[in-house]
């Protein structure tokens, strides 16, 4: 051994090292295999119990030579001094924070559980996550596992580090899956998306239902959302739609319209009112003006014979009306009623006045609705048509899904929605009048449930009814049907006969581009057919009814279709109902709806500089619908923002609120739901302006 050189330290039984033999060739010991990587910790575990010293003392013990002791959230010294305990380590060399670690494995535990937490919302609301796992995971993969993974790669839609699928057409993808024996995490991290452009995009988006996607989401009922702001268009004070305030007895009387008031009524536990019918003159002239503004749209009625009824009521002492006759005058007068109040914003005294007036016979009829479905009459039906059409124009939706689905019950009940006679037939007074009735109700309820997110109750192949036939209603008796063939094609309620058609086209959206089974490929093709029917429609539309006819009747008429029709185009290409990623169809889509949303404020404008909006919250939801399109198409091309595109944008925004504003003088006590979208308009405007390049 050299002079100076230490001996080595001998082994474990006590013997020196071959080295240490002159002749190096001494017996070598035989490695250790058995014991694995849990005993030796085991062994340093249990000596470590043994000692008194933390084995290193913190940066500050260490310089300063004092006790160091071996709290894991830093020793006594440093935590009565109030310092933070510092340790250098003396083979990495690192300097950490006395329980750094300990610190980081509780937040990595709490964000795991909150991650789950929201894993399982997500799942409540149909939209299935793939469970995180860490970058470092290795799993083996077997055959199955890859065979399973292929499968299902078209059914996931990658989302930054994350993946989801409706969860639906994920349980219906697993069936038909290969299943591996054994359960193996499908590896997140590096994955790709499938090669086609139509990949999977979350489903289940019925206008209402629709999932949120950044930065504009659809419609929720009546609630709208962008860049992270929801908010619901029937947020308003409207006292005439609430139930009974808090502490009151929800069997207390209420005859207001609200749900609460209207179940109350149906229920029999609202005390029956009198509602005393007013004046001759005053009858009929609110009849007068039903027939010029509403029956164009809703044709239920057949003018003669209602006005012989009005007659009979007013000047036969001996007369007796049924029930539903009954329910017919009143709810004209509730229709008429209200719809002036709405007009007579400037007089606040005789708003609620008409109101009021309007409520009492409202209450009224609702009173007989049991007596009305008992009846397997016209008028009956007429009755419960009306009740519908009336409760679709308040000022939120309160009432209106409950009476419309009644409503409908009974009419299809009286197979309204099939042919009444044969193809030769000639057409009769009773079999325009069943065609008026049902699609005056079929355009109600398309317009309510799509609006609500409802699955429309029917489907084309179950209609076999004609339109009906335009035509003069002087020119229709119940004698002799049609008396004056040559007039067919003159009559009032044009627009409502094309307001049918467009419905039919609704309801074809809803059922087919709207459905909650959805795939890319399907979508693309129903988007296409749904959309050729529409244009189909709307050049014959344009022979019968434009705005720019010299028939000033028509003009407002031709307006409210005409906004119509751009509702329609919104609502088939708005991007948050798009189930596919294809860039080229999400790019038409936003360039459609950006171009119908200028054009549907644009028109809203001038029918409310003319007084003549449809104050209901239905179409406040389509206006602000259109509102929030304009803003997020911008804010989506923000850093290729002009000052004009600005300048543009600004001017349908102040079209939008004023709009606005018109339907919330008519229906609200407050401005709540105009500052919340003025708040938005303004900060994402702000935004905008920022990051233009």
């Amino acid at each position: 051994m050299p002079a100076g050189r230490p001996p080595k330290r001998p082994g474990d039984d006590g013997t020196a090292s071959p080295s240490d033999s002159p002749s190096g060739t001494g017996k070598q010991k035989a490695a250790r295999v058995g014991r694995g990587r849990g005993d030796f910790s085991s062994v340093v575990k249990n000596k470590l119990s043994s000692y008194s010293r933390t084995g290193q003392a913190c940066d500050r013990c260490k310089v300063r030579k004092i006790r160091c002791d071996a709290l894991p959230d830093g020793c006594t010294n440093c935590t009565q001094l109030n310092l933070e305990c510092y340790v250098t380590d003396r083979v990495t060399g690192r300097t950490e924070r006395r329980g750094y670690l300990q610190q980081l494995e509780r937040e990595k535990t709490s964000m795991l559980t909150h991650i789950r937490d929201l894993e399982k919302l997500l799942e409540g609301k149909g939209v299935q996550v793939r469970p995180w796992q860490p970058s470092s995971t290795q799993v083996s993969e077997t055959p199955l596992d890859l065979e399973a993974e292929s499968a299902s790669k078209s059914l996931w839609t990658q989302s930054g580090s994350s993946w989801t699928s409706d969860a639906n057409d994920h349980a219906r993808s697993s069936n038909n899956s290969p299943r591996p024996s054994h359960h193996f995490s499908l590896p997140i991290h590096g994955m790709s998306t499938s090669t086609s452009t139509s990949t999977m995009a979350p489903i289940g988006r019925h206008l209402g239902v629709a999932k949120d996607i950044a930065p504009l989401s659809s419609i929720d009922g009546t609630q709208l959302s962008i860049l992270g702001t929801r908010i619901d268009i029937t947020s308003f004070g409207a006292p005439d739609m609430d139930g009974p305030p808090a502490g009151i007895s929800n069997a207390a009387p209420l005859y207001n319209k609200s749900l609460q008031s209207f179940c109350n009524s149906i229920a029999k536990v609202n005390p029956s009112r009198d509602a005393p019918l007013p004046s001759r003159y005053d009858a009929f002239r609110f009849s007068d003006f039903f027939f010029i503004t509403t029956a164009p749209f809703v044709p239920v009625l057949h003018k003669p014979t209602y006005m012989k009824l009005l007659s009979r009521i007013y000047d036969d002492p001996d007369f007796t009306p049924t029930k539903a006759e009954l329910v017919i005058v009143h709810m004209v007068l509730a229709i008429m009623y209200w719809q002036s109040a709405c007009r007579n914003g400037e007089d606040p005294d005789r708003r609620a006045e008409l109101n009021n007036l309007s409520n009492i016979h409202y209450h009224w009829s609702v009173d007989k609705t049991w007596d009305l479905a008992g009846e397997m009459s016209l008028a009956a039906a007429q009755a419960l048509v009306l009740m519908a059409t009336h409760c679709r124009s308040f000022p939120k939706p309160g009432p209106a899904y409950l009476i419309a689905s009644l409503a409908w019950n009974r009419v299809i009940e009286s197979n309204m929605h099939r042919a009444y006679l044969g193809g030769h037939e000639l057409t009769t007074f009773e079999n325009e009048m069943r065609k008026r009735i049902f699609w005056s109700l079929f355009g109600v309820v398309v317009s309510l449930f799509g609006r609500l997110g409802k699955p429309m109750p029917i489907r084309a192949e179950d209609i076999d009814v004609g339109f009906p036939i335009a035509i003069p209603d002087e020119c229709l008796t119940d004698e002799g049907g049609i008396t004056d063939p040559a007039r067919i094609g003159e009559s009032d309620c044009i627009p409502a006969l094309t307001s049918f058609r467009l419905s039919f086209l609704f309801m074809d959206m809803w059922n087919s581009v709207y459905s909650a089974r959805q795939s890319p490929d399907r979508y693309a093709h129903e988007l296409r057919r749904v959309e050729q029917d529409f244009w189909a429609f709307h050049r014959d539309l344009r022979d019968q009814l434009r705005p720019d006819r010299p028939a000033a009747e028509l003009s407002v008429h031709a307006k409210y279709l005409d906004c119509a029709c751009y509702e329609f185009l919104l609502c088939l290409r708005h991007p948050s109902h798009c189930a596919t990623s294809d860039p080229a169809i999400v790019a038409e889509n936003h360039e459609v709806c950006e171009i119908y949303s200028r054009k549907l404020l644009s028109t809203a404008s001038e029918l409310a500089r003319h007084k003549a909006l449809d104050t209901t919250w239905y179409q406040m939801t389509v206006y602000v619908a259109a509102i929030f399109t304009l803003l997020a198409s911008l804010w989506n091309r923000r850093t290729e923002t002009t000052p004009a595109d600005l300048d543009d944008l600004k001017e349908y925004m102040d079209m939008g609120l004023f709009v606005v504003k018109a339907i919330l003088k008519y229906i609200a006590s407050d401005a709540q739901v105009l500052d919340q979208i003025t708040s938005v308009i303004d900060r994402t405007i702000a935004s905008i302006e920022q990051e233009m390049g």
